[in-house]
């Protein structure tokens, strides 16, 4: 394990465990679950969210081209509820 001021990394699981955990109590946890289509962001690392144009295809369009809203990809589905919300999909 590669211990660093930010964190380390775990090379049994290969995963970053952050240094600094997030502390958030339930009642922040169950609203980001359930207002998760509100609060999703249009771009994740530079890639358009699918999760987003199918919440907000208006908006979307303010964001992209036609054909790039075509290629979207579904990005957040490392989110907790994402599979509440969007099913299973690919």
């Amino acid at each position: 394990m590669r211990i660093t001021n930010y964190g380390e990394w775990c090379s049994e699981c290969s995963s970053w465990q952050s240094a600094n955990p997030e502390f958030v109590p339930e009642s922040i946890k169950d609203d980001r679950r359930k207002y998760l289509k509100d609060i999703v962001q249009p771009f994740r690392n530079g890639e358009l969210s699918k999760e987003f144009v199918e919440s907000n295809p208006k908006e979307a369009k303010r964001y992209a081209s036609d054909k790039e809203i075509s290629k979207a990809k579904y990005v957040w589905k490392d989110l907790p509820s994402w599979e509440h919300h969007y099913g299973k999909r690919s």
